[in-house]
């Protein structure tokens, strides 16, 4: 095959585009998954939030602690910045960093395919305080579809490449017996 011919010039172009058009498509699709998992992962830990702050009034954090949606939580309950009771195990000395921060979702990458989540809840009633709620080690299923989509881009690329050399081939057949 000739670098100056007719075929390998447009076979190159048509690479070319396709190749910007699936890396486009991956990198969205990665970043709306990414985006619907943080999501997710923030409403769950809104409602677990809402269920403790719910329980504050008769004062039920044992009961809290023995259902299956709060394990693997870590929590602590503040009124006016003075910790009032603790679920899990939550690592007392950073929370204050939480409470001036602005954001109240925080999520921190512990690995390539494992993030911590940190909820923040401010309340009034029944008296003034916040609601810091942890989970720790969520598996990042994004990082699976990066990989899976990083595979599948090359197979898809070289399958297109040979359905368009094909293709070429039969479009400039008739040129060629000019």
């Amino acid at each position: 095959m000739r670098l100056d011919s007719l075929k390998t010039k447009v076979l190159i172009w048509f690479l070319s585009i396709i190749f910007v058009i699936i890396s486009l498509f991956s990198l969205l699709l990665y970043y709306f998954m990414e985006e619907a998992i943080k999501v997710n992962i923030e409403t769950n830990l809104y409602h677990l939030a809402s269920l403790i702050h719910k329980n504050l009034e008769n004062k039920s954090f044992n009961a809290l602690q023995n259902q299956n949606e709060f394990k693997n939580i870590d929590a602590i309950v503040l009124e006016n910045e003075n910790i009032l009771t603790q679920i899990g195990n939550f690592n007392i000395k950073d929370y204050k960093k939480y409470l001036e921060h602005k954001d109240i979702f925080f999520v921190n990458e512990v690995d390539k395919f494992n993030i911590d989540a940190i909820y923040v809840l401010h309340f009034k009633i029944p008296f003034q305080g916040s609601i810091i709620i942890s989970k720790k080690s969520i598996h990042n299923k994004a990082e699976d579809i990066e990989q899976i989509l990083f595979f599948l881009d090359f197979i898809l690329l070289l399958l297109l490449l040979y359905v368009a050399s094909k293709m070429v081939d039969k479009i400039l057949f008739p040129i060629k017996n000019i």
